[in-house]
């Protein structure tokens, strides 16, 4: 269907379209000759998941506990493992961010007669502006946010 003749409205609904929404999950992006390397990107939304879900229970069980008996059926599942393994996660996470960054740096290298195609200044100040505004929304988030509506408490401060 052609985008252009829809309406704002039907355009902010096809946002939500499940269907819509897995053909262009599972339509491959890669160039011809990267179709390989598209795994590791669903190998590191898989990481991104696993990584939510630790630290959630980890928020959880770091917080007053009341139901003790519940985080007793937790560890003894099998499926609270992974939770457990997060950490290990983030080190995959980084690995697979740091390889397919270098792989991007080297294919651009590669079409640039083996220069670097910008300053090497430039890659990382890029690479601050992508980061420090999350880096700083989550420390507001923290400060502002929690604060106001978490708790109270020696354990809560």
């Amino acid at each position: 269907m052609n985008t252009a003749k829809l309406s704002v409205c039907e355009k902010l609904m096809r946002c939500f379209s499940i269907i819509d929404n897995i053909k262009n999950l599972t339509r491959p992006r890669a160039k011809q000759g990267d179709n390989e390397l598209e795994v590791l990107n669903g190998l590191r939304v898989i990481c991104c998941a696993t990584i939510i879900l630790g630290n959630t229970y980890f928020y959880i069980l770091r917080s007053p506990l009341q139901n003790l008996e519940a985080v007793e059926v937790w560890l003894k599942s099998g499926f609270f493992s992974i939770v457990l393994s997060a950490d290990l996660f983030v080190d995959i996470f980084f690995w697979l961010s740091a390889f397919l960054a270098s792989y991007q740096l080297l294919v651009l290298m590669k079409l640039n007669d083996g220069n670097f195609p910008c300053s090497k200044k430039m890659l990382v100040l890029n690479r601050f502006v992508r980061l420090a505004p999350l880096y700083y929304f989550t420390l507001l988030f923290f400060w502002q946010i929690v604060s106001l509506f978490g708790g109270q408490g020696p354990l809560f401060f």
